[in-house]
């Protein structure tokens, strides 16, 4: 019955690997969604063109796409 009604509030849902809880599809996008990680100084950056983005800290133009797994602090 909790199921249910959590399936109710969010509707649809996207699992996201084997490992990681199912998390609804509003925060996954905002967690993931055009969101990108300088391979240099790790700086997260939100853009839609990750073509002609650069980097706000380091300047660099190398960017790849922020990891899907688990958060785990240090």
């Amino acid at each position: 019955m909790i199921l249910e009604n959590f399936l109710n509030l969010y509707g649809k849902l996207c699992i996201e690997g084997d490992f990681m809880a199912m998390i609804p599809a509003e925060i996954s996008d905002r967690l993931y969604k055009n969101v990108y990680v300088c391979m240099k100084c790790n700086a997260r950056i939100r853009t839609n063109k990750p073509l002609r983005a650069k980097c706000r800290k380091c300047g660099s133009k190398q960017l790849r796409p922020v990891k899907k797994g688990m958060k785990m602090k240090k």
